[in-house]
């Protein structure tokens, strides 16, 4: 499965010492920051949003609302709108900021420096996890602006668990529905692995693999750029009833590097291994 972090407005400005604090802010951040050092390798794509507020009307107001408009916050330029000092190293792939002249409560309505929605960027990193909007804003051009810039479905307030399992479930139906073709082929770089004829090439060359070597493959490309544990990996390729070694998880890894990753000459391996926590496959850009 290929997967995306997007850290929503970790911003100065929404922390203690900001405009719009909320208490433990600052440790939030920290904690974000955390986050993402140890489990970076488990995402295909980490963006931020931001709010960027150049001139955004209405929205700022000397005695706010606190639902449709605010005090000044995020004001374009200055140090409360950048992303917090502890996302310093956190260089995301994707940066998005959002209200620039008029209120924008969702990075989906932001855009990145070339002028790509998130959606977009998202898709293009071959992301299409579905979304669904939870949010207290029902005008109806809320509405649509949620569905046009890359929404599944949206939900407003008051709304019951139910009705908000039920709306999942369908659009994992419909997303599940549109995308049975194209999860018969999966591909890491030049790895292309095909369900339905069980074949695997590298590049234009075959690959012979096993069946357990196939279905270890198979495996990690549905989990790509995702850790897998040795007893995952275990209870998904070998069933819940092995009660071997699990040394074989090792050996088997061993099998398709030399089938796989010593057929790429002067380009980095797909397999990797963590320390103390698993293995992944990972493309160039992982």
């Amino acid at each position: 499965m290929t997967r995306a972090l997007i850290i929503v407005d970790v911003q100065p400005t929404f922390c203690e010492g900001g405009a719009l604090p909320v208490t433990g802010g600052n440790a939030i951040a920290e904690a974000v920051a955390a986050y993402v050092e140890a489990h970076r390798g488990e995402y295909q794509l980490i963006a931020t949003t931001q709010d960027w507020h150049i001139d955004p009307g209405a929205h700022f107001s000397e005695n706010p609302d606190f639902v449709d408009t605010w005090p000044p916050h995020g004001v374009a330029g200055t140090d409360e709108a950048e992303l917090h000092p502890a996302l310093a190293n956190v260089n995301a792939d994707v940066t998005v900021k959002k209200g620039q002249y008029e209120a924008a409560y969702s990075g989906f309505e932001g855009t990145t420096e070339d002028g790509k929605t998130l959606e977009e960027a998202l898709r293009d990193a071959g992301i299409t996890t579905p979304v669904l909007f939870l949010t207290a804003r029902d005008d109806m051009r809320d509405k649509i602006q949620g569905l046009t810039v890359g929404g599944d479905d949206y939900v407003t307030k008051p709304f019951s668990l139910d009705e908000v399992i039920a709306r999942i479930r369908a659009i994992l139906r419909r997303s599940r529905s549109v995308q049975e073709e194209d999860d018969a082929v999966l591909r890491v770089d030049a790895l292309t692995l095909n369900v339905d004829t069980h074949e695997v090439f590298l590049g234009d060359e075959e690959i012979d693999l096993s069946p357990t070597e196939f279905n270890l493959l198979h495996y990690l490309m549905l989990n790509a750029n995702r850790v897998l544990s040795k007893a995952q990996i275990l209870d998904h390729v070998w069933e819940y009833d092995f009660n071997g070694d699990s040394s074989i998880v090792e050996s088997y890894i061993s099998y398709l590097r030399r089938k796989i990753d010593n057929n790429r000459e002067n380009h980095e391996p797909l397999i990797h291994t963590k320390r103390g926590v698993g293995y992944m496959i990972r493309g160039s850009r992982g």
